[in-house]
């Protein structure tokens, strides 16, 4: 249900010029980069609902979270902002197979007080009837289980 919230929040988003809003950043209704939904860097991971990315992830963020509290939420994952504004960033962390650094980075934001949510990057395909399909190409996780604490997140 989050994932459709942080879909639609990302929808709704109307204004360039919102306060707080960081012009440095590509905005969240731009095209996603390339490479983000490139085949390689998709994966049907076993802790995930569906399809994600294997290296990022969306957080969104209280309402009146300055820009510096959403940079040190982002440093706190050693992450980098690819897009963002207000409310949500798209954040990139270290690749793995079985995308584990995503799953590390979601534990720790969710420990932050300026973050409301945070979810895998996901992408879908619909069939006719609307029933959700995994992404062909994507790549099947890894059976090994992702290691705990957050080692990934260097």
């Amino acid at each position: 249900m989050r994932v459709l919230f942080l879909a639609a929040a990302a929808a709704l988003t109307v204004s360039e010029r919102v306060h707080g809003q960081d012009t440095a950043l590509p905005s969240m209704r731009d095209p996603y980069p390339d490479w983000v939904a490139d085949d390689t860097n998709l994966v049907d991971a076993d802790w995930a609902l569906g399809t994600i990315t294997k290296n990022t992830l969306l957080a969104t963020f209280k309402p009146g979270t300055s820009v510096e509290a959403r940079a040190a939420a982002v440093r706190a994952v050693h992450g980098t902002a690819i897009q963002g504004d207000s409310m949500m960033y798209l954040i990139r962390v270290a690749s793995h197979p079985n995308a584990c650094a995503v799953e590390q980075a979601i534990a720790v934001l969710k420990t932050l007080p300026q973050v409301a949510a945070v979810v895998p990057q996901m992408f879908w395909a619909m069939d006719s009837r609307g029933d959700l399909l995994k992404v062909h190409g994507a790549a099947r996780g890894s059976a090994t289980p992702c290691p705990n604490g957050y080692g990934l997140l260097k």
